[in-house]
């Protein structure tokens, strides 16, 4: 891997970590980020110079669309999952898409897991960090997120009632303790932090 390919990958890894840092923290991964990671790609592409390869990427990242879709269809993951790993596979194709995808597959039955067994440790930490970034960032996480998210009341069963940030959010809450947990009860799994390790295992133990 040359010095300027590695300039590259340090980006790759560097947004796909912030990508999973959001994940974890809200439950959702920003299409500009992914985009991002899409164009830098792009450029890669044009340094690098294998124009004639041009059709093997575009393969890789249509086809692993395709699946991810197939798997959001169904509930399995998110939108932003659907959208974020097929960006990650076209980073890795290079590498080693085998350790790309079964480190992501590893790492996603475990967040599973905790996620469904043990998710009341995990909040207590999630909110802590999310205190802890405001603090240092001087940035309302809370405001500006449910700002755009307020019309989703699934997403205010992971925020104590005393952190919302508005009244609206407050009764949206209250509206979602009356739906029918067996029917509406959705558990959300930050997925992100599972292709993001993914990614790390096949540009660190592929080159």
């Amino acid at each position: 891997m040359s010095i300027n390919l590695d300039i590259f990958y340090t980006a790759f890894l560097a947004i796909s970590f912030i990508i999973a840092l959001y994940d974890f923290l809200f439950f959702k991964i920003p299409n500009t980020l992914v985009l991002s990671l899409l164009g830098l790609y792009v450029i890669k592409f044009i340094v690098t110079g294998h124009f004639g390869d041009v059709w093997d990427p575009l393969i890789v990242l249509s086809v692993t669309f395709v699946g991810c879709f197939a798997l959001y269809m169904m509930g399995l993951i998110g939108g932003g999952d659907a959208k974020f790993i097929p960006v990650a596979a076209l980073w890795c194709y290079d590498l080693s898409l085998t350790l790309f995808f079964t480190y992501m597959s590893v790492v996603g039955g475990i967040l599973v897991l905790i996620y469904l067994k043990q998710e009341f440790l995990v909040e207590p930490l999630r909110n802590g960090l999310k205190e802890l970034l405001a603090k240092i960032l001087k940035f309302d996480f809370y405001q500006s997120f449910y700002q755009e998210e307020k019309e989703n009341p699934l997403y205010t069963k992971y925020v104590p009632e005393e952190e919302l940030p508005n009244e609206d959010v407050r009764k949206l809450l209250i509206r979602q303790e009356a739906i029918d947990a067996s029917e509406k009860r959705a558990t959300y799994i930050p997925y992100g932090i599972a292709i993001f390790w993914g990614a790390w295992i096949a540009v660190h133990f592929s080159s």
